[in-house]
């Protein structure tokens, strides 16, 4: 393992890990990953500052994407659901017109029969 501070970098072994990173060394293991970061780091307040604004206009912009997302789906949900509306009406019709049909063809055998006498 090795223990990271600015330009001093020094090997240790797991029973020194952590007063290591007490005094503000970040770990490393082996294989160069980081394992822990070293205490007490602090940000510049201006960097702060930028990144509290970010997170907080990515907020904003999350809950409103959020809102339009529920009411697309709403929207969506009432298009699908007079589709199937349609659709129904639609399968009813063909069966309508297929029994006008069967009654128009029985009109004209009654007809045809009774030409026939």
């Amino acid at each position: 393992m090795r223990a990271v501070k600015n330009n001093k970098e020094y090997s240790i072994d797991e029973s020194q890990k952590k007063a290591y990173q007490d005094a503000g060394f970040d770990i490393y293991d082996e294989d160069g990953e980081l394992v822990a970061f070293g205490q007490g780091k602090t940000v510049p307040y201006e960097v702060y500052q930028q990144a509290k604004a970010e997170a907080d206009m990515l907020l904003r912009e999350n809950k409103g994407l959020s809102m339009e997302n529920e009411e697309l789906r709403a929207e969506m949900e009432q298009m699908l659901a007079a589709e199937n509306l349609l659709n129904q009406k639609e399968e009813m019709k063909p069966s309508e017109s297929i029994s006008e049909e069967a009654a128009e063809k029985k009109e004209s055998r009654k007809k045809e029969e009774k030409g026939s006498r």
